[in-house]
């Protein structure tokens, strides 16, 4: 396995489990579950790691949020 799709492989994995903790966090929320300040604490740092340093993050929220249009980026105007 080449160290790229190694890399790609984990910044996914990155964006799943950040998620799935922000799921788990609403759910005990709304079952009356007590979460603990050290559950808010990771929560945000894996969120901010998520927002900060993941490429794969980064291209998704902006194919999501319409920058992208017919595989052109509008910041690049070219194909990534």
């Amino acid at each position: 396995m080449d160290l790229m799709k190694l890399k790609g492989i984990l910044e996914i994995l990155g964006i799943c489990v950040t998620v799935a903790m922000s799921y788990v966090f609403i759910i005990n929320l709304v079952l009356g579950i007590q979460n603990q300040p050290v559950d808010i604490v990771i929560l945000a740092f894996a969120w901010a790691m998520v927002i900060k340093m993941n490429w794969t993050a980064k291209e998704l929220w902006d194919k999501w949020t319409g920058k992208w249009k017919n595989g052109v980026h509008k910041r690049f105007n070219r194909l990534p």
